[in-house]
């Protein structure tokens, strides 16, 4: 079996997509194709926060619960569960998988979990994210940031253009955490998979040299 894992990246269209597919539903079932229902009816946001690593607490995980390490890891037991289930009644040619949260996940102890969740059930896994051009991608993720809470201004972003390696130096920022007050580097810190670059050869890393395929989000 082959899973399509799609990791976004965020606003560049994932929920058109995901809205797409949960329509199709049962026409891609006949093709074969399982676009799975147990992780999130469109978005699956289980996936996400179950491998996500436990000291890293995300807006998702604080909101919904599973902040503390004792709730991720049953979390990580019960989708491990739900995704053996699901696969196991459905027998599917290709498992389709989106979230488009996975794109921002810093550490490759992340993806491994991700993969070693993944691969005790398929044979092939590819990997697609939808990209922008960055600045245009940075305005609209600055500006759901600033909804969700962000307290500074641009300006930190434009002095890392000048940064010879983009995601190392956003990176800087994300270790610093702080939920009572919504300090979190997905809100506050510099976006660092918009270094496309960088996110196709640490999930390659990961997955295997040509798993990541990039699409342009028009």
């Amino acid at each position: 079996m082959r899973i399509l894992l799609h990791i976004g990246l965020p606003r560049c269209g994932a929920e058109a997509l995901q809205t797409l597919l949960d329509a199709k539903r049962g026409k891609l079932a006949g093709m074969g194709t399982l676009y799975s229902g147990v992780l999130g009816r469109k978005n699956h946001t289980r996936l996400y926060m179950a491998v996500s690593d436990p000291g890293h607490i995300d807006p998702l995980r604080h909101a919904r619960g599973f902040a503390r390490a004792a709730a991720q890891e049953r979390l990580q037991r019960i989708v491990a569960g739900d995704i053996a289930g699901e696969l196991e009644k459905a027998k599917p040619d290709t498992d389709v998988l989106s979230a488009w949260q996975l794109a921002t996940l810093p550490n490759r102890s992340e993806l491994e979990r991700l993969k070693a969740l993944l691969s005790e059930h398929a044979d092939e896994i590819r990997i697609v994210a939808h990209v922008d051009e960055q600045t245009r991608v940075l305005a609209r993720h600055y500006a759901t940031a600033l909804n969700e809470g962000r307290t500074t201004s641009l300006v930190r972003e434009l002095a890392l253009a000048e940064a010879p390696n983009w995601r190392r130096a956003a990176l800087v920022e994300w270790a610093r955490i702080v939920p009572a007050v919504r300090g979190f580097p997905e809100v506050q810190a510099a976006p660092h998979w918009l270094d496309y670059r960088g996110l196709v050869a640490r999930w390659e890393r990961v997955f295997g040299e040509g798993t990541v395929e990039l699409r342009g989000y028009n």
